[in-house]
């Protein structure tokens, strides 16, 4: 019986198929941006939803912070409007200690740490004035004014 060799293609889909997709990681966002995460039970949750309304109301506000946004939802989530895969969102879960039923705001600041942990109704301003305050910030903020 002759044996077929099998081609580039056929083993990198098996590769494909054999090695796990990395769940997502927060390790890039470090020193480069701050991360708003809305939590939520549910995808019809009023709170959620007001929430990210006042995130696009103030979307020049959130892009002046570098803030990048994330939204998890029972089983399902965004980050910037972008759709992130089950896992991802499990796996955001567990390193955030958010259960699934779960209805909180989150903010990580650029080096890794949970800054604010709270109900997810907090007043973006509070947020914004909790950010603005941080020597990282204030920082910026002066170089913003230098024109650098």
């Amino acid at each position: 019986m002759k044996r077929t060799r099998p081609t580039a293609i056929a083993l990198a889909a098996t590769l494909a198929a054999a090695t796990p997709v990395p769940a997502y990681d927060l390790t890039p966002h470090q020193w480069r941006d701050r991360l708003l995460i809305l939590v939520a039970p549910h995808a019809d949750d009023a709170v959620l939803a007001r929430q990210q309304a006042a995130v696009e109301r103030h979307r020049d506000a959130v892009a002046e912070r570098h803030l990048r946004v994330f939204v998890l939802r029972g089983e399902d989530g965004t980050l910037d409007g972008r759709t992130l895969g089950a896992r991802d969102v499990a796996t955001l879960r567990r390193q955030l200690d958010a259960a699934s039923d779960a209805s909180q705001l989150i903010l990580i600041g650029k080096d890794g740490g949970i800054k604010r942990r709270g109900a997810l109704s907090t007043p973006l301003d509070a947020v914004f004035a909790q950010i603005d305050g941080m020597p990282m910030r204030q920082t910026e903020m002066r170089q913003q004014r230098r024109g650098h």
